[in-house]
């Protein structure tokens, strides 16, 4: 889905006024943070519980409100920068400027590449890279079933370098180095009991930057809250066109279409249908785009 160019301002001030908003509760939930820093314990509180539980209740609520409080300011930084892309691309005519979320998420990781895929099927979500390398990747991961999306869509958050790619992936890990890919990030989106997806971030050294794991889950809670949550700021054109930058690919497309033919061919379900897709790309081992093109020009039939 590409953003319209005739009206790129309602779409900035959307993402600044969702910028501000998470500001603002970062900012309420660093102050209740610090409610819980110091003080003398309420007397009723001290009747009901020792001081070394309360202490510990305290140190809990405290935590876990600065937890919230990292995420909205991820949340905000994510947007700002959003907000800053889609000016400077304002009236340039060159589409691999066009700012997305998956360009914005790669750079606050500090690793080149990333993709996002939103679904519980995996031949069927739907799916945003940063770059080709991340798109690679992951059409490889389709074809072996197995990779750090994989691991991670079943609520891993889970990071791997160098020759741990290939103990952890036999298929999946010799396969994604030979795109130069020598370290791999990946977190759930949603919660671990529903999850909507997985966001996963690749490196070409064999190295991951110090906070990879906790800045990977604050950035898939900041990305499954801009998915998910709607902002009152923001009216439905402007829901649509921020999540606009979630472009899927032109490969995903194709896959999609290609889903829909065989399962008319084979009489099956859509998930049956991909299935079928998958194991035909794992057996010829090529990439699932490729055989998914076949059957849509017509020179490849699944029966």
């Amino acid at each position: 889905m590409s953003l319209p160019d005739e009206k790129p301002r309602p779409s900035i001030a959307a993402l600044r006024g969702r910028a501000a908003l998470a500001r603002e509760r970062a900012a309420l939930c660093e102050a209740r943070a610090e409610s819980y820093e110091a003080g003398p314990l309420p007397e009723y509180e001290a009747a009901q519980k020792s001081y070394e539980a309360a202490q510990k209740s305290r140190a809990t609520g405290r935590d876990l409100h600065r937890r919230l409080a990292a995420r909205h300011l991820m949340s905000a930084q994510m947007h700002e920068l959003l907000a800053v892309r889609l000016e400077a691309w304002h009236g340039r005519k060159d589409a691999d400027i066009r700012p997305m979320v998956m360009d914005a998420i790669a750079s606050q990781l500090g690793m080149p590449s990333a993709l996002a895929t939103v679904g519980q099927h995996h031949a069927l979500a739907m799916v945003a890279a940063s770059d080709r390398t991340a798109q690679a990747a992951h059409d490889l991961e389709l074809v072996v079933a197995e990779g750090p999306v994989t691991d991670a869509v079943d609520g891993a958050v889970l990071t791997s370098v160098g020759a741990n790619l290939v103990d952890r992936w036999p298929h999946y890990g010799p396969a994604v180095a030979e795109l130069g890919i020598r370290a791999v990030c990946a977190a759930p989106l949603g919660s671990p009991t529903v999850g909507i997806g997985a966001l996963c971030a690749y490196d070409t050294i064999p190295a991951t930057p110090r906070r990879a794991s906790t800045v990977m889950k604050l950035m898939a809670d900041a990305l499954t809250q801009m998915l998910l949550g709607g902002s009152a700021l923001a009216s439905p054109n402007e829901e649509m066109a921020i999540l606009g930058f979630l472009d899927a690919s032109d490969n995903q497309s194709v896959v999609l279409q290609a889903v829909g033919m065989v399962r008319v061919q084979c009489g099956c379900q859509l998930e049956d249908a991909a299935d079928l897709l998958v194991a035909r790309a794992f057996a010829d081992g090529r990439p699932l785009p490729e055989v998914a093109r076949q059957i849509v020009r017509g020179e490849l039939q699944l029966q």
